[in-house]
């Protein structure tokens, strides 16, 4: 799966899945589900990347009038306001 990497610059090999080098702000390919790679999700080192053809899907439904979210985890919204990337926010349960 790909990911974005916001870590100190690094570099893994990983058993069957060979080496990679990790630097700030670049996407990388990591096995779903590895122990790595839940290490660096947790830490926040790790973030799904966002498929292009869906960011192109969100800001032509805003251009639609909609709200141009393209998805909601925890609390960090993906907008393509923000590039795909994601933000925190505060959400109130009380409007959901």
């Amino acid at each position: 799966m790909k990911y974005e990497y916001n870590g100190p610059l690094s570099g893994v090999s990983l058993k069957g899945h060979g080496d990679v080098m990790l630097a700030p702000g670049a996407t990388v390919e990591l096995p779903e589900g590895h122990l790595y790679t839940n290490r660096l999700i947790k830490r926040g080192w790790l973030t799904p990347a966002i498929d292009p053809s869906t960011l192109r899907q969100a800001q032509g439904e805003r251009a639609n009038g909609s709200s141009g979210r393209t998805g909601v985890q925890g609390d960090l919204e993906i907008t393509a306001e923000t590039g795909g990337k994601p933000t925190k926010t505060t959400r109130n349960k009380e409007t959901e």
